[in-house]
């Protein structure tokens, strides 16, 4: 079955104002596209990171590959990855304090406890993996 569901869940999934099938979120990057599904998807996930991107960002459009692929890493799998364009999402990237993208926050139990500005992935992955055992 876990098989079946990750096949299912390689894709990102976009959550906008039509909903979203909450069982798919543990094996993709769910797209956030509204400020208020931010807050909601922090509270709704024990262990979240939130990728911050824009469309115009070359560091990000070279960044944002490697974060999809952890995301599906059998490692990682009790982390719920996502990704909020800044330009879609002005008040959220607003309350986080976004300076500069790439951001990735990484929160724990609705508490930011680390960050990563920049487009690093040998950091990315080091911090994914030192939240992972949070």
């Amino acid at each position: 079955m876990l098989a079946a569901n990750r096949a299912a869940c390689r894709a990102t999934i976009k959550i906008s104002k039509r909903g979203f099938n909450s069982s798919r979120i543990n094996f993709a990057v769910t797209e956030l596209d509204d400020d208020d599904f931010v807050p909601l998807f922090i509270e709704a996930n024990s262990k979240t990171i939130l990728y911050f991107t824009a469309g115009w960002c070359p560091p990000c459009k070279m960044i944002k590959p490697v974060y999809e692929s952890l995301s599906d890493d059998e490692d990682f799998q009790l982390i719920a990855f996502a990704k909020v364009d800044v330009d879609d999402c002005h008040r959220a990237s607003e309350r986080a304090g976004i300076s500069g993208i790439p951001a990735f926050h990484f929160m724990h139990n609705g508490e930011k406890v680390d960050e990563l500005v920049g487009a690093d992935q040998n950091v990315l992955r080091q911090k994914i993996e030192t939240h992972s055992q949070r």
